[in-house]
Protein backbone atom coordinates (compact mmCIF):
# COMPACT_ATOMS: atom_id res chain seq x y z
CA UNK A 1 0.00 0.00 0.00
CA UNK A 2 1.29 3.44 -1.01
CA UNK A 3 2.18 5.71 1.84
CA UNK A 4 1.43 9.42 1.90
CA UNK A 5 5.08 10.21 1.26
CA UNK A 6 5.11 7.93 -1.75
CA UNK A 7 1.92 9.56 -3.02
CA UNK A 8 3.40 13.01 -2.65
CA UNK A 9 6.60 11.87 -4.36
CA UNK A 10 4.59 10.40 -7.26
CA UNK A 11 2.57 13.60 -7.52
CA UNK A 12 5.72 15.71 -7.54
CA UNK A 13 7.26 13.45 -10.19
CA UNK A 14 4.12 13.73 -12.30
CA UNK A 15 4.18 17.52 -11.90
CA UNK A 16 7.84 17.64 -12.89
CA UNK A 17 7.19 15.52 -15.99
CA UNK A 18 4.22 17.72 -16.88
CA UNK A 19 6.27 20.88 -16.29
CA UNK A 20 9.15 19.60 -18.44
CA UNK A 21 6.68 18.70 -21.18
CA UNK A 22 5.07 22.12 -20.96
CA UNK A 23 8.46 23.85 -21.06
CA UNK A 24 9.50 21.72 -24.04
CA UNK A 25 6.23 22.58 -25.79
CA UNK A 26 6.77 26.28 -25.10
CA UNK A 27 10.35 26.10 -26.40
CA UNK A 28 9.15 24.33 -29.53
CA UNK A 29 6.42 26.93 -29.99
CA UNK A 30 8.92 29.76 -29.51
CA UNK A 31 11.37 28.23 -31.98
CA UNK A 32 8.59 27.63 -34.48
CA UNK A 33 7.36 31.24 -34.18
CA UNK A 34 10.94 32.51 -34.48
CA UNK A 35 11.51 30.41 -37.62
CA UNK A 36 8.23 31.65 -39.12
CA UNK A 37 9.18 35.25 -38.39
CA UNK A 38 12.64 34.76 -39.90
CA UNK A 39 11.06 33.18 -42.98
CA UNK A 40 8.66 36.10 -43.29
CA UNK A 41 11.57 38.56 -43.01
CA UNK A 42 13.52 36.58 -45.60
CA UNK A 43 10.54 36.45 -47.97
CA UNK A 44 9.98 40.20 -47.53
CA UNK A 45 13.67 40.89 -48.13
CA UNK A 46 13.75 38.69 -51.23
CA UNK A 47 10.60 40.31 -52.56
CA UNK A 48 12.01 43.80 -51.99
CA UNK A 49 15.31 42.77 -53.59
CA UNK A 50 13.49 41.41 -56.62
CA UNK A 51 11.40 44.56 -56.91
CA UNK A 52 14.49 46.78 -56.65
CA UNK A 53 16.25 44.61 -59.24
CA UNK A 54 13.26 44.85 -61.57
CA UNK A 55 13.14 48.63 -61.13
CA UNK A 56 16.84 48.84 -61.98
CA UNK A 57 16.35 46.71 -65.09
CA UNK A 58 13.39 48.86 -66.13
CA UNK A 59 15.50 52.00 -65.70
CA UNK A 60 18.38 50.51 -67.73
CA UNK A 61 15.96 49.54 -70.51
CA UNK A 62 14.45 53.03 -70.47
CA UNK A 63 17.89 54.63 -70.62
CA UNK A 64 18.73 52.49 -73.63
CA UNK A 65 15.44 52.79 -75.53
CA UNK A 66 14.77 56.48 -74.91
CA UNK A 67 18.25 57.99 -74.71
CA UNK A 68 21.32 56.01 -75.80
CA UNK A 69 19.88 53.85 -78.61
CA UNK A 70 18.17 56.66 -80.56
CA UNK A 71 21.16 58.99 -80.17
CA UNK A 72 23.53 56.26 -81.33
CA UNK A 73 21.34 55.39 -84.32
CA UNK A 74 21.05 59.00 -85.50
CA UNK A 75 24.77 59.58 -85.03
CA UNK A 76 25.56 56.44 -87.01
CA UNK A 77 23.40 57.57 -89.95
CA UNK A 78 25.07 60.98 -89.94
CA UNK A 79 28.54 59.48 -89.73
CA UNK A 80 27.88 57.16 -92.66
CA UNK A 81 26.70 60.05 -94.84
CA UNK A 82 29.60 62.26 -93.78
CA UNK A 83 32.19 59.56 -94.48
CA UNK A 84 30.74 58.67 -97.88
CA UNK A 85 30.04 62.08 -99.34
CA UNK A 86 31.15 64.75 -96.85
CA UNK A 87 33.79 67.39 -97.59
CA UNK A 88 36.67 65.03 -96.76
CA UNK A 89 35.20 61.88 -98.29
CA UNK A 90 36.73 59.80 -101.06
CA UNK A 91 33.76 60.70 -103.27
CA UNK A 92 34.59 64.40 -102.90
CA UNK A 93 38.31 63.87 -103.54
CA UNK A 94 37.89 61.47 -106.45
CA UNK A 95 38.56 63.37 -109.70
CA UNK A 96 36.32 60.92 -111.59
CA UNK A 97 33.26 62.27 -109.79
CA UNK A 98 31.61 65.50 -110.80
CA UNK A 99 32.51 67.95 -108.06
CA UNK A 100 29.26 69.88 -108.48
CA UNK A 101 27.11 66.75 -108.28
CA UNK A 102 28.87 65.51 -105.16
CA UNK A 103 28.62 68.93 -103.51
CA UNK A 104 24.95 69.22 -104.38
CA UNK A 105 24.22 65.76 -103.02
CA UNK A 106 26.14 66.57 -99.83
CA UNK A 107 24.15 69.80 -99.38
CA UNK A 108 20.89 67.92 -99.93
CA UNK A 109 21.72 65.20 -97.43
CA UNK A 110 23.10 67.73 -94.98
CA UNK A 111 19.92 69.78 -95.14
CA UNK A 112 17.35 66.97 -95.17
CA UNK A 113 19.02 64.23 -93.10
CA UNK A 114 22.00 65.35 -91.03
CA UNK A 115 20.56 68.59 -89.66
CA UNK A 116 17.15 67.05 -88.78
CA UNK A 117 18.96 64.13 -87.13
CA UNK A 118 21.08 66.59 -85.15
CA UNK A 119 17.99 68.46 -84.03
CA UNK A 120 16.37 65.19 -82.95
CA UNK A 121 19.45 64.36 -80.88
CA UNK A 122 19.30 67.82 -79.29
CA UNK A 123 15.65 67.24 -78.47
CA UNK A 124 16.47 63.90 -76.84
CA UNK A 125 19.30 65.44 -74.82
CA UNK A 126 17.13 68.35 -73.71
CA UNK A 127 14.09 66.26 -72.77
CA UNK A 128 15.70 63.01 -71.56
CA UNK A 129 18.86 64.16 -69.81
CA UNK A 130 17.47 62.70 -66.58
CA UNK A 131 18.07 59.27 -68.17
CA UNK A 132 21.82 59.91 -68.36
CA UNK A 133 23.68 57.08 -66.66
CA UNK A 134 25.33 58.05 -63.35
CA UNK A 135 28.57 56.75 -64.86
CA UNK A 136 28.24 59.10 -67.84
CA UNK A 137 29.20 62.78 -68.23
CA UNK A 138 27.03 65.64 -69.49
CA UNK A 139 29.80 67.63 -71.21
CA UNK A 140 29.96 65.54 -74.42
CA UNK A 141 26.19 66.01 -74.91
CA UNK A 142 26.38 69.76 -74.30
CA UNK A 143 29.30 69.98 -76.73
CA UNK A 144 27.28 68.13 -79.34
CA UNK A 145 24.18 70.33 -78.95
CA UNK A 146 26.37 73.45 -79.33
CA UNK A 147 27.86 71.97 -82.49
CA UNK A 148 24.46 70.92 -83.85
CA UNK A 149 22.80 74.31 -83.43
CA UNK A 150 25.85 76.06 -84.86
CA UNK A 151 25.95 73.63 -87.79
CA UNK A 152 22.33 74.45 -88.54
CA UNK A 153 22.90 78.20 -88.28
CA UNK A 154 25.96 78.12 -90.51
CA UNK A 155 24.61 75.69 -93.12
CA UNK A 156 24.85 78.31 -95.88
CA UNK A 157 28.50 79.05 -95.20
CA UNK A 158 31.53 77.14 -96.38
CA UNK A 159 32.31 74.06 -94.32
CA UNK A 160 35.60 75.51 -93.00
CA UNK A 161 33.62 78.03 -90.94
CA UNK A 162 32.32 75.25 -88.71
CA UNK A 163 35.73 74.84 -87.10
CA UNK A 164 34.65 77.25 -84.33
CA UNK A 165 32.05 74.70 -83.20
CA UNK A 166 33.50 71.29 -84.13
CA UNK A 167 31.80 67.98 -83.79
CA UNK A 168 32.96 66.60 -80.40
CA UNK A 169 35.68 64.07 -81.07
CA UNK A 170 34.73 60.43 -80.42
CA UNK A 171 31.19 61.42 -79.39
CA UNK A 172 29.63 58.48 -81.21
CA UNK A 173 32.13 56.10 -79.61
CA UNK A 174 31.35 57.64 -76.23
CA UNK A 175 27.63 56.94 -76.68
CA UNK A 176 28.37 53.42 -77.90
CA UNK A 177 30.53 52.72 -74.82
CA UNK A 178 27.68 53.85 -72.55
CA UNK A 179 25.22 51.62 -74.42
CA UNK A 180 27.54 48.62 -74.10
CA UNK A 181 28.01 49.31 -70.39
CA UNK A 182 24.25 49.43 -69.74
CA UNK A 183 23.68 46.26 -71.76
CA UNK A 184 26.35 44.49 -69.73
CA UNK A 185 24.64 45.60 -66.51
CA UNK A 186 21.36 44.12 -67.73
CA UNK A 187 23.07 40.88 -68.77
CA UNK A 188 24.83 40.61 -65.39
CA UNK A 189 21.55 41.12 -63.53
CA UNK A 190 19.84 38.49 -65.67
CA UNK A 191 22.67 36.06 -64.92
CA UNK A 192 22.34 36.66 -61.17
CA UNK A 193 18.57 36.13 -61.43
CA UNK A 194 19.06 32.83 -63.25
CA UNK A 195 21.54 31.62 -60.62
CA UNK A 196 19.10 32.48 -57.82
CA UNK A 197 16.30 30.34 -59.30
CA UNK A 198 15.96 27.18 -57.14
CA UNK A 199 16.93 24.02 -58.98
CA UNK A 200 14.88 20.89 -58.23
CA UNK A 201 16.60 17.57 -58.60
CA UNK A 202 14.76 14.95 -60.63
Amino acid sequence: MMTIDQGIAALIAALIVASVGAVAALINLFLSLKAQRENMHLETYLKMTQEVGQEKRNLFHQQLSEFYDPIFTLLSVNQTIFERIGPESNARLNPLNSEDEVKNLWRELRQNVIIPNNMRICQIVESKLHLLSPDDMVNPYFSFTTHAYSFKAFKKLEFERYELFPFPEDFRQHVQNQRDYLKKKIDDMMEVDLKSVPRHSA
